[in-house]
């Protein structure tokens, strides 16, 4: 797609607002290159640039019907990657402030309010997360990250395939990281505690 002509590109966002995958790839693959150095720049880890062009281009697709009342896509896109690639950086911080409050908490055995209404506000958006999912990928989710069970235990209580297991939960993320996003920035608790979802 490099050196389609600004028209050109407004007919491919015209055909993503419409569903049109096939133009939604020759997007992706425009802008990915660039994309991906700037959110390199800015987090400093190949990985979480990979992850955060994937958030981007899901942000794009989920909002697909903006699109026709972009005026500059280039610069759309650019501040949708930089806003992302910032709250990563801010997760991060945050992180790190939950863990050494939790550390501090350990120590006192004397854990604060501020901790227990995070917990609860973590509860109440995980379980609305999770009711999107099928039933199966939900008993998937609850055994191995609520109850701790391994996939061999999982798979034992469930009867099935330890294979299926992980299908099952590789899916549940997946759908799970889509959902939360779709939610919006407030459900950046979800992010600290069960990290594998957002990154």
């Amino acid at each position: 797609m490099a050196g389609e002509n600004p028209y050109n590109e407004k007919e491919l966002l015209l055909r993503i607002s419409k569903g049109d995958e096939a133009a939604f790839t020759l997007i992706f693959r425009q802008y990915q290159g660039k994309l991906y150095s700037v959110a390199l720049d800015i987090t400093h880890s190949s990985e979480t640039a990979e992850e955060i062009i994937q958030d981007v281009f899901l942000k794009i697709w989920l909002r697909k019907k903006e699109l026709i009342e972009v005026e500059s896509f280039s610069g759309y896109l650019f501040i949708v990657m930089r806003n992302l690639a910032l709250d990563w950086l801010v997760k991060q911080a945050r992180r790190q402030k939950i863990f050494d409050q939790i550390s501090s908490e350990k120590a006192t055995a004397q854990p604060s309010a501020e901790a227990f209404l995070n917990q609860k506000e973590f509860n109440d958006l995980l379980q609305k997360g999770m009711d999107q999912l099928p039933r199966q990928q939900q008993e998937v989710f609850r055994l191995m990250r609520q109850e701790g069970l391994s996939r061999q235990e999982t798979a034992q209580t469930l009867n099935i395939d330890p294979n299926t297991v992980k299908t099952h939960m590789s899916r549940a993320l997946k759908s799970l990281r889509a959902w939360y996003i779709a939610q919006g920035e407030t459900l950046i608790i979800i992010g600290l505690l069960f990290p594998e979802i957002f990154f």
